[in-house]
């Protein structure tokens, strides 16, 4: 089983088929289905098959293997086996409508995540020199990126190639079939390039003039929704296709041939319009209106579907996930008396309020034991070991690959989430952003010492940016970050500007954990703001400093940010934070969003210049006010035990 975001798992474990409240969805080309298909899914609240392409020995391979894909089709089609037949193309809507009536059809076409291929950080990666070398050659590049797969036209493609010696044509991607390479033109103007990550595929794409979806024209074509549609989209570079590919011609600004010398004229009128700024504003246009966040929505009756769960079943889940968890009923129900079980809480964590996080420090106890026994001695501060523990937890449960702390010190909370994310995955890693190289209560240490001493084994997984802060983030990372550890400066409003930086490289439905939510002192509430103010998912445990907050999405959490800053500031930030935080902003979410920005760090830095010295006075009374407090409680508690 393999947990890829914040309550979705991927797994071919029977056993998770008894889980009530589950969305069960089984896809039409996957190759090891169970023979039995639906059996044992009596307990599911919600069952779903994805038709997601016409079921083709060119997709699928064996005879065999298609026999039983079709096995299922009609497990889902003539039998009714599942609630819901999601499609992700018109003409598989319309055969699925037929099939099994209106209502339980639903189509999701693909979709882009848009941010990905819009992030400038894409322009500074470092590119293999044969590609570099090819582009430099033509004026023009026609590019693909995708399988190199037996449902690509060669035929047409070769003569294509032939005849436009000054065009470059790259295709980028995996040998689907074994021998799908060797049908590519072996001519000067052509470069084929292998698997390309996809951290690293839009730096690749954004060399090309014009992309390419050349299908040959067959059944595959007409029912298939190329994701790699609108992400050409997003890229904003114009797309011509075969004219048989239907999801893609349905677009106006997608150009189109039926033959070599047609799909010529198309690319010809491709790069016509490829700097033409109207033209590109309506192809980004349309990678916004078909973003996977808006292709989620489509799905709402599923998941309402799901949430209808029935007491009986949820005691069949409570020995299920007893046994799967290893958890005893006792821990289960430590902050429950009467014995029942909230088990939306115990299964979606990433909902869970602080009454129930025993959950994450027990999942951790043990490596945070043996990590403690291990912190060298001249580690005395950073986090306590509660806040540690829980950290850890937080690691274990979310199962982060790429993680971020902006505030790094001795390297404590780092090595921390090593450690935590080694016990699932050899390959994660940490990034590291301090301004400092040294350690402040330790200065003869370097920043990161700890992981250097301890666990020298995983230094490697470990990459520190020194003399940063968080307005280089976009620079200095080109993937997607899952986890974001912000433990900087404490006072309004650093966490903010962290956690604002943060959203331009956190992946969707990634986690954003913050230091010192419970300080609550003068000069120091910038963490306690921005957590304890926030509205959505969100997470902590009694005796914790750290909070946890889930990104699921990224205009929240930016309009919580802005209400957040609007509060009065505790310190000044440079003019250069600002600026390049605001360019961050615009990159990522547009001008709008950056000119608000500015309004509002305008704004606050007046009041605290014209009210610094009011405001600093009335802290200061706060503070000792507080102080006092704290004092005649403890001697309240004097008073009482001598007695």
């Amino acid at each position: 089983m393999r947990n890829i975001a914040p309550n979705v798992y991927l797994t071919s474990d029977e056993h998770f088929d008894f889980i009530e409240g589950a969305v069960h969805s089984t896809y039409s080309t996957t190759a090891n289905h169970p023979s039995g298909w639906t059996e044992g899914w009596g307990f599911s609240s919600c069952t779903i098959y994805e038709y997601v392409d016409h079921i083709d020995p060119k997709i699928s391979g064996s005879e065999e293997n298609v026999r039983r894909l079709l096995a299922g089709k009609r497990s889902a089609f003539d039998e009714g086996g599942y609630d819901f037949v999601i499609t992700s193309a018109r003409q598989l809507e319309d055969e699925a409508v037929e099939a099994v009536g209106r209502d339980k059809v639903i189509l999701v076409p693909n979709g882009v995540d848009v941010w990905h291929y819009r992030n400038p950080a894409h322009e500074r990666f470092h590119l293999p020199e044969e590609l570099l070398e090819f582009r430099n050659e033509y004026e023009n590049v026609v590019g693909y990126f995708g399988a190199i797969a037996p449902w690509l036209w060669y035929e047409e493609i070769t003569k294509l190639v032939n005849r436009r010696p000054d065009l470059g044509f790259v295709f980028i991607g995996p040998d689907y079939a074994a021998d799908a390479v060797a049908k590519l033109p072996k001519t000067r103007n052509v470069l084929w390039l292998d698997q390309v990550s996809y951290d690293a595929l839009p730096a690749y794409a954004i060399q090309f003039d014009v992309c390419f979806i050349p299908f040959e024209p067959d059944e595959i074509a007409h029912t298939t929704s190329p994701l790699k549609l609108f992400e050409y989209f997003a890229l904003e570079k114009p797309v011509v296709v075969t004219s048989q590919m239907h999801e893609c011609t349905a677009f106006d600004v997608v150009f189109s041939g039926d033959d070599a010398s047609s799909l010529s004229t198309a690319i010809d009128e491709a790069i016509g319009s490829k700097s033409d700024p109207a033209f590109k504003a309506e192809l980004a246009r349309l990678a916004d209106e078909n973003s996977w966040d808006n292709r989620a929505r489509l799905l709402e009756r599923v998941f309402l579907k799901a949430s209808e769960t029935s007491p009986t079943n949820l005691r069949l889940l409570e020995r299920v996930f007893l046994k799967a968890s290893e958890t005893s009923p006792t821990n289960l129900r430590r902050n429950n008396p009467e014995g029942s079980c909230d088990y939306r809480k115990v299964i979606s964590p990433a909902i869970i309020d602080e009454h129930h996080s025993d959950y994450y420090l027990s999942l951790a106890a043990d490596e945070c034991n043996d990590y403690m026994s291990r912190k060298p001695t001249w580690v005395t501060r950073d986090q306590g070991m509660l806040s540690l523990n829980y950290t850890m937890g937080l690691v274990k449960h979310f199962k982060p690959r790429s993680m971020l702390e902006i505030g790094v010190s001795a390297g404590l909370t780092s090595g921390a989430m090593l450690v935590a994310s080694h016990t699932y995955d050899s390959e994660s890693t940490v990034y590291g952003i301090d301004v400092a190289d040294r350690v402040y209560f330790a200065p003869e240490k370097r920043i990161g010492n700890l992981i250097d001493e301890a666990y020298p084994e995983l230094r490697h997984h470990l990459t520190l940016f020194i003399g940063k802060t968080c307005i280089n983030i976009p620079d200095l990372l080109v993937e997607q970050i899952d986890f974001v550890y912000i433990d900087s400066l404490h006072s309004h409003p650093w966490p903010t500007l962290d956690a604002l930086n943060s959203l331009t490289r956190i992946a969707k439905g990634g986690i954003i954990a913050i230091d010192g939510v419970r300080f609550g002192a003068p000069g120091h509430n910038g963490s306690v703001y921005l957590y304890h103010l926030y509205q959505g998912d969100k997470q902590t445990c009694d005796g914790v400093q750290t909070g946890a907050i889930s990104v699921n999405d990224k205009q929240s959490l930016l309009e919580h940010c802005y209400k957040v800053l609007e509060l009065w500031w505790e310190v000044n930030v440079g003019e250069v934070v600002l600026t390049k935080t605001e360019a961050n902003i615009k990159a990522c979410f547009g001008v709008t969003a950056a000119e608000r920005f500015r309004e509002i760090c305008k704004a606050r830095h007046e009041h605290l210049v014209r009210f610094e010295r009011i405001y600093n006075l009335a802290a200061t009374i706060q503070w000792e006010y507080v102080e006092e407090m704290k004092r005649l409680a403890r001697l309240e508690n004097a008073v009482e035990v001598s007695r």
